[in-house]
């Protein structure tokens, strides 16, 4: 796969998270085509987000000539209605934006195509979204011990979810066990949180009935938890968000090709044929079978980190460096400019910022995050697309089309 995805007229780089699934594509890189390669990966100023020491590691050892663009929250607010401009939809997170400007320093230097380990995770069940799944399903039948070793392996790049929340998490995923025949099982929390940001809206879409019947009709009636969960991964997050807002919609922004070797379809034939104890142990060792593939040719570092998804800063990201918003924040916030756009609730949203408030040091929880961005992101569309102002700051691309062609009664 990765040999095939190599084949091009000019020059291929690779991108390097710092994980495991891009530093398997690039070790494969490195034995097909020896020699000094591109690589390039994003670096952040929050040391929560920042995994650069790992791909500094990865690039030293193969000897890779390694960009790295260092990103702060400045930078997320300063890019961020360009790259939306690019995505085109609403967003619930600002992991785009890094991924915008990662596309554009690739360009820079000359690279039009590059390699990713995008899809890994799905393909080989690697999210701790799996084990969870796992977890929740197995609930009754363990003992309050067993059901706390688990946990404390679940979602290690979480602040929350550590020694202190036990009692909590205990409790939150106990009262989630039920239904695990139902085939929106696996994603019962992830839907919760959709569900509390669609409360900004005049109108919700029916995400959840419809995801439903694309489950039941795809035959996933009667499927294990943890596959029904996969195929649930695939057509929404990742076809949705992952490979196109935050993956070719950034990089062909700037005319770079993404290429994902995992997503091959012979790879993906091979991993479903696999038993899940090949992909996910009983200890909740991840990505199982690529790890032991791999052990002797990957710095032992990569092999045995925590899992570490790809994140960026949220709702700090918009925050002034005195406190409260950045000033174009706090205008597409004002409640004048709110009740001007028209799929918006506007009383929830206004309740929303004001519970979020002007204080920085304020705890915003996950789901008041994406709430937030959801918010933003949609004001900022309305005026770039419905408006036709186009984004703030530098012109991105083309400026907006000037004339709309109305199809009406059109057979």
């Amino acid at each position: 796969s990765v040999q095939r995805r190599l084949r091009a007229d000019v020059e291929v780089g690779v991108m390097l998270s710092g994980g495991l699934d891009s530093a398997i594509v690039a070790q494969l890189v490195h034995q097909t085509q020896p020699g000094r390669m591109q690589s390039f990966s994003i670096a952040f100023d929050d040391p929560q987000f920042d995994e650069s020491a790992d791909q500094q590691l990865l690039a030293r050892t193969l000897g890779f000539d390694h960009t790295t663009v260092q990103v702060g929250s400045t930078h997320i607010a300063g890019a961020f209605e360009s790259a939306l401009w690019h995505a085109e939809v609403p967003q619930f997170r600002t992991a785009f934006v890094p991924m915008y400007l990662l596309s554009r320093r690739i360009r820079e230097a000359g690279i039009r195509v590059v390699l990713s380990g995008e899809g890994a995770d799905e393909v080989f069940l690697g999210y701790d979204l799996f084990k969870e799944t796992r977890l929740r399903t197995q609930w009754p039948s363990l003992t309050s011990t067993q059901r706390r070793e688990h946990l404390r392996g679940l979602y290690p790049y979480l602040a929350h979810f550590n020694e202190t929340n036990l009692d909590a998490l205990e409790a939150v995923l106990g009262r989630s066990a039920q239904g695990s025949d139902e085939l929106l099982f696996s994603h019962a929390l992830r839907l919760e949180n959709g569900r509390f940001a669609q409360r900004l809206l005049r109108a919700a879409a029916p995400e959840t009935s419809s995801l439903a019947a694309a489950a039941k009709a795809a035959g996933l009636a009667g499927v294990d938890a943890v596959t029904r969960a996969q195929w649930l991964e695939v057509h929404s997050l990742m076809q949705g968000y992952l490979l196109s807002s935050q993956g070719d919609r950034m990089a062909f922004a700037h005319g770079v090709e993404p290429r994902n070797p995992f997503l091959a379809p012979d790879v993906v034939e091979f991993a479903s044929r696999l038993p899940e104890a090949s992909h996910l142990s009983d200890q909740g060792n991840e990505k199982r079978l690529l790890k032991q593939a791999f052990a002797t040719l990957l710095p032992p570092r990569i092999l045995s980190k925590p899992k570490q998804p790809y994140r960026a800063p949220d709702a700090a990201a918009f925050r002034a460096p005195g406190g409260g918003w950045l000033p174009w924040v706090d205008a597409l916030l004002d409640p004048a400019a709110l009740a001007a756009v028209a799929p918006l609730d506007d009383k929830m949203a206004n309740r929303l910022v004001a519970k979020l408030g002007k204080d920085a040091n304020k705890a915003v929880s996950p789901r008041e995050e994406q709430a937030l961005v959801l918010l933003l992101s949609l004001c900022s569309l309305d005026r770039q697309l419905v408006h036709r102002q186009g984004p703030t700051g530098p012109r991105q691309g083309r400026p907006p089309l000037s004339r709309a062609l109305v199809l009406q009664n059109f057979a």
